[in-house]
């Protein structure tokens, strides 16, 4: 009898074992999750065991609920989780997750995988196995939570949309952080008549570990550790360099935002005891003291440390006036009309202004430190925030210089003046190689990313300056037609456009195929209103002279005689003459002139367009080129 028994017990489970043996999977089944589901509430099952699901089932010690203070958030009914609503409808537009990725503390975790209650094992000789397993799973846990975070960061969505998988990983993880575990040794207050909301626990966590923002006075009462915390803390110069050795971007960007100063010179600590940290090598070289050249003095695999830092700095420029407003004041009160030299130059308070100059420093240490390691991925960013530090009044300065010297090359001032020839490649390039430290001109033929980016930028400044030849003026468009062109052809080349890629070359050709399709569309629009006002003139003196002669005549007169009919032949002659006269008169007085459309100003040199259109003609031929070859191209159409 019990033989019999124990057969037909072990038959659903041969069954079983035959069946994943003939489908010839072993993957993870149903039955696998759910043992392992009860296995994790302490629900044990006879056949659960780790053989047969894969996992060891999780200790049963403590008892799980959910909290249910949050159901504002999220309401559980039946088992399914939907927005704020008993019905599960749409709650008045309730959001489905939090704005912000959900926080799971270290706290929480811990007591969600807690470890065994009686450990198998000697303390002495290091965890048990079961230990290993408990740890093994935080470990993997976190690092699962981490990875959700991170997608929910970099979801490409825009205005704060996220897609359906991160939103449901935002959903599982809020669900996850309600979960709350009953144990007589839990630090964490979840009984009903305590607070038990997020804030109130993480806040009791902070006083039980002793904070030191409290005694710095740095948090606003409360201690918030989720990615959108936007707690005050008084960061130091070790911070800097522990996050640089940790590689740790997101403690850099919180600093970016809430400590600049640090990024800039690890000096600037706002404490008495903000003394940074003696940096191993750092010796009395000045470019160690800077967080970018300590990160550059740790390798190679420290470079996409250097690219957060380098984009700090960027955004810090970025962040800043572009000095439009004074550069205006600035022309208006010139005594003789003309710009002065850095007219362009932005006026910022004293303050912006050091810590402008410290980052220039920092990106000039970041070169030459760069060169003597031998790292020279990096150079042409460097080069590019550095240049963009000027503000857009460089630009437009050196835009001017290059726009006088390509006027004096076309037009032959200089050699007709028995000077020397302007080129304007060597003005665009002088511009450009004041940024260039020393170290680097001596072995900027060794490094190709700078010699491109040099290219790249000479040429945009010759194409700038070539297009601000060429350009529209609004006095030579009609007002009627104006608004149906394109605002482009009025305005130069934007600015932050300059030195990226391909951009300016683009906008170049783009404009000025646009401008040369204007020109053409209103000369042949006056060419067709030309025709047509010929043609009505020439019908209107014809109708005319066949009226007079009309009245003129007798009625009823006979046959003409030969005298009469000479008299008639030399009477057409000078009717002839008199329709050719009458025909220039009509055309001036009946059907005058109409004004045209695009009349270029009399002092313009129709040269200028045309060489811009054999530009733009050759570039699109050797569209997609390194930006050396493009610059050769550029100086082929110049004849340099």
């Amino acid at each position: 009898m019990s033989s019999s028994s124990s057969k037909a017990d072990a038959t659903p489970e041969s069954a079983s074992a035959a069946r994943r043996t003939s489908t010839g999977a072993s993957r993870f089944t149903f039955r696998d999750a759910v043992r392992s589901v009860q296995a994790a509430f302490g629900a044990h099952s006879p056949s659960a065991s780790a053989d047969a699901s894969g996992y060891a089932p999780f200790p049963s010690s403590s008892r799980l609920r959910l909290d249910s203070e949050d159901a504002g958030v999220l309401n559980l009914h039946d088992g399914a989780v939907s927005a704020a609503g008993d019905n599960g409808e749409d709650g008045g537009g309730a959001a489905v997750v939090p704005y912000h990725f959900p926080r799971i503390s270290d706290a929480q975790l811990e007591k969600l995988f807690p470890l065994p209650d009686s450990p198998s094992g000697s303390s002495a000789t290091g965890p048990s196995p079961a230990e290993k397993v408990a740890l093994r799973r935080r470990q993997v846990a976190r690092a699962a939570l981490d990875e959700m975070e991170l997608n929910w960061k970099l979801d490409p969505l825009t205005l704060g949309e996220r897609s359906d998988f991160n939103q449901g990983c935002a959903a599982l993880v809020a669900l996850l952080a309600r979960v709350r575990v009953d144990s007589k040794d839990d630090p964490l207050d979840y009984s009903p008549s305590q607070p038990s909301d997020l804030a109130a626990q993480q806040r009791r966590l902070a006083n039980q570990s002793g904070a030191d923002a409290a005694a710095a006075g740095s948090f606003s009462g409360q201690k918030q550790t989720g990615p959108g915390s936007t707690f005050v803390k008084h960061w130091e110069a070790h911070d800097v360099l522990k996050a640089i050795d940790q590689q740790d971007h997101e403690t850099l960007l919180l600093i970016r935002d809430q400590a600049m100063d640090l990024l800039l010179d690890l000096s600037s600590s706002t404490s008495p005891s903000g003394r940074s940290r003696p940096i191993a090598g750092g010796g009395g070289s000045g470019s160690l003291r800077t967080p970018l050249g300590y990160c550059i003095s740790l390798g190679p695999k420290w470079d996409a440390t250097s690219i957060v830092l380098c984009g700090a700095l960027s955004k810090f420029v970025n962040s800043l006036p572009d000095g439009d407003e004074d550069a205006t004041l600035s022309d208006a009160k010139g005594p003789d009309g003309t710009k002065r030299k850095r007219g362009h130059k932005m006026q910022l308070d004293p303050r912006t202004m050091q810590r402008l100059r410290k980052l220039k420093t920092n990106l000039k240490l970041a070169i030459d430190h760069s060169l003597f390691k031998e790292q020279t991925n990096l150079l042409a960013s460097y080069m590019q925030v550095l240049i963009m530090s000027e503000g857009i009044g460089w630009v437009k300065d050196s835009t001017e210089s290059v726009q006088r010297s390509l006027e004096s090359h076309i037009r032959g001032v200089s050699l007709s003046e028995g000077g020397v020839a302007s080129n304007p490649v060597t003005v665009a390039t002088d511009c450009v190689m004041q940024f260039i430290t020393v170290n680097l001109r001596s072995k900027r033929d060794k490094v190709v990313s700078v010699n491109d980016y040099v290219a790249n930028a000479v040429g945009d400044l010759v194409l700038s300056a070539l297009w601000q030849m060429v350009l529209l003026r609004p006095s030579e468009v009609s007002p009627d037609v104006r608004p149906s062109l394109h605002p482009d052809l009025f305005t130069p080349i934007p600015a932050y456009v300059f030195a990226r890629d391909e951009r300016v070359a683009q906008q170049f050709m783009d404009r000025v195929r646009e401008l040369r399709r204007a020109l053409d569309e209103a000369r042949l629009r006056e060419d067709e209103d030309e025709g047509r006002r010929q043609s009505r003139a020439r019908a209107l003196s014809t109708t005319s002279r066949r009226s007079v002669k009309a009245a003129a005549a007798p009625g009823g007169a006979g046959p003409k005689s030969d005298d009469e009919e000479a008299d008639e032949g030399d009477g057409d002659g000078q009717d002839r003459a008199e329709e050719a006269g009458a025909h220039q008169h009509q055309s001036s007085v009946i059907a005058p002139t109409p004004e045209r459309t695009i009349q270029l100003a009399r002092n313009r040199n129709l040269r200028f367009l045309r060489i811009a259109e054999q530009m733009a003609e050759a570039l699109g031929a050797a569209f997609r080129v390194s930006s050396e070859r493009r610059l050769d191209v550029i100086r082929d159409v110049l004849k340099l």
